[in-house]
């Protein structure tokens, strides 16, 4: 008498379902492993925002503020920082190496003052309040009477023609050890 056959359309059903669990269990594996990654370089652990309690300021005044840390869990860094920062961009001479002069643009950094708004600890959602102080004096200005003062005056004048004006802004980030930084910045409008 002959051997049953085996149903092969069942066996291979069965192969099939067995294969697709175990996709399920590597693709849960995977998803859970990008997980853990994404937190390792800092994606995903949350925002950060900074807002300053006025819109304008002048030179002196002092910056208070707010930063507000929204986490998705708790996280250890190294500290809270809010940074005033003041730049602008100035055209320079520049000789090339044919010996044509040319105007460069470059950024000068005038201010770059970091307050410390929190250290060492383990971080969750909440807002923090700042005060930083604006300084008051970017530039010295000359005022000097007489033939020397109109030389230094017209001096002045020029060299502020190759300046434009000064960028402020404020800058808060939380310190993470060994992942992407969260920060944010925001545009500040002070008047000289």
């Amino acid at each position: 008498m002959l051997a049953a056959m085996p149903d092969w359309k069942k066996l291979f059903d069965s192969a099939t379902e067995q294969v697709g669990e175990g996709m399920k269990i590597a693709g849960a594996g995977l998803k859970q492993a990008a997980g853990e990654a994404k937190k390792v370089a800092g994606i995903g652990v949350g925002t950060i925002t900074v807002e300053a309690s006025r819109s304008s300021y002048e030179l002196g005044d002092t910056v208070t503020g707010t930063v507000r840390l929204q986490l998705t869990e708790p996280i250890p860094a190294k500290r809270l920082v809010v940074a005033l920062q003041a730049t602008r961009k100035r055209y320079v001479a520049q000789r090339a190496s044919d010996g044509r002069v040319a105007p460069v643009q470059r950024t000068e950094t005038l201010v770059d003052h970091e307050v410390e708004v929190d250290g060492e600890r383990t971080y969750a959602s909440g807002t923090h309040r700042f005060t930083v102080r604006i300084p008051a004096r970017i530039d010295a200005k000359v005022d000097v009477g007489g033939k020397l003062g109109d030389l230094l005056s017209a001096a002045q004048t020029i060299k502020s023609m190759t300046e434009s004006p000064i960028r402020w802004k404020l800058v808060a980030f939380l310190d993470i050890p060994w992942k992407r930084n969260l920060s944010k910045d925001i545009d500040l409008s002070v008047h000289e």
